[in-house]
């Protein structure tokens, strides 16, 4: 979801996380083979599950490089559960109070930004005219972005503060319920799957 929204532009796209359920006489390939894709990045099924193959495991080459996938046939699934991402009753974060105390003191009139003098920030200037105008609600959003993001990796760091939209005409409460839906899939991951397991399951259709 996070690198969809930082990478190929689908921030406000509707996402799902999906707990399948496999057949339980699966036939697995044995070991972990390198990735196979095509041209677009798509893993053929005929060359990853052959004939008498329902699962194999490849290592990620592209998404999450170095990590573990596990390819499925077309009737290796048992069963589906669908949850929608963020989940709608996200719990309360530590900071969320504090927060949305802050953002709703905040002023809503523009104020110049102070910015080092460099090849960014002059390119700004050249096309805007003038130095970044921002507001003090949008610049206290930028704060708690960065604050509550600060523990996270890298990547993960740079992909929510993406899927968060810096925004002045947005509600306080719900920018801030925002921001704690999106870390809660990091920071509380078994509230999530809990959440997957009570789901309605879909039985796949016989083969």
């Amino acid at each position: 979801m996070l690198r969809r929204i930082d990478n190929q532009g689908d921030l406000g796209q509707t996402f799902y996380l999906y707990r399948v359920r496999l057949r339980p006489d699966l036939a697995v390939r044995a070991g972990c083979s390198g990735e196979v894709v095509d041209f677009v990045g798509d893993v053929a099924l005929r060359d990853v599950c052959p004939a008498g193959i329902d699962a194999a495991r490849y290592v990620n080459s592209h998404e999450d490089p170095g990590g573990i996938s596990l390819a499925l046939g077309r009737d290796a699934v048992h069963s589906v559960q669908r949850l929608r991402l963020p989940l709608d009753n996200s719990s309360r974060a530590s900071w969320r109070e504090s927060a949305l105390d802050r953002l709703t003191a905040a002023s809503s009139q523009p104020v110049a930004v102070v910015e080092p003098d460099n090849e960014l920030t002059r390119l700004r200037r050249r096309f805007n005219g003038g130095p970044t105008m921002t507001s003090r609600r949008m610049q206290g959003q930028t704060r708690i972005l960065h604050e509550v993001t600060a523990h996270l990796p890298a990547t993960v760091r740079r992909q929510v503060r993406a899927a968060v939209s810096i925004d002045d005409t947005a509600d306080p409460a719900e920018w801030c319920d925002s921001l704690a839906s999106v870390m809660q899939l990091i920071d509380d991951p078994e509230v999530v799957v809990l959440a997957a397991r009570e789901t309605t399951s879909t039985p796949v259709r016989d083969r």
